[in-house]
Order: C-alpha cells, then structure tokens, then sequence
C-alpha cells in the first residue's frame, strides 16, 4: 500500500512541479538555476520593504529620513 502511494505522489510532483525540477527515477529532482529563484526572492523583499515604507510614512507619519540605519524611533 504504501509503495503505491510513493508512486501516487510522484506522480503529482512531476505533473505540478515548475519546468525548473528535472526529475530522474529514484532520484532527487535537481534544481537548475537557482540563481532565479533568489533573485525572484531578492525582487519579494525589495517590494515588501518598499510597501513598509510606505505604510510607515503615510499611514503611521512616522518620518523614515530622520530614522536611523536600526530603526530606533525617538
């Protein structure tokens, strides 16, 4: 029962997996590439950070020039 529910779960690995995973039998898949994925977690953080700015600055006025680089709020 259970050697068939590795086969079931594989099975849907591959079909939902990004074109990125190659899969080989009894193998772990490989990952090539990996510099997209961090870059595309680099691109994330910039966004969120940029969000929090702005949240900060116009929602909560807190005044993000006068802030230092650890974030002490005076």
């Amino acid at each position: 029962m259970e050697k068939g529910c590795t086969v079931l779960s594989r099975e849907y690995e591959r079909e939902t997996a990004s074109p990125d995973l190659v899969f080989m039998d009894g193998e772990i898949a490989q990952v090539y590439y990996p510099w997209r994925r961090f870059l595309s977690r680099m691109l994330d953080l910039g966004i969120y950070r940029a969000l929090w700015a702005v949240l900060l600055m116009f929602v909560f006025n807190v005044n993000l020039v006068h802030r230092g680089s650890l974030g002490r709020l005076d």
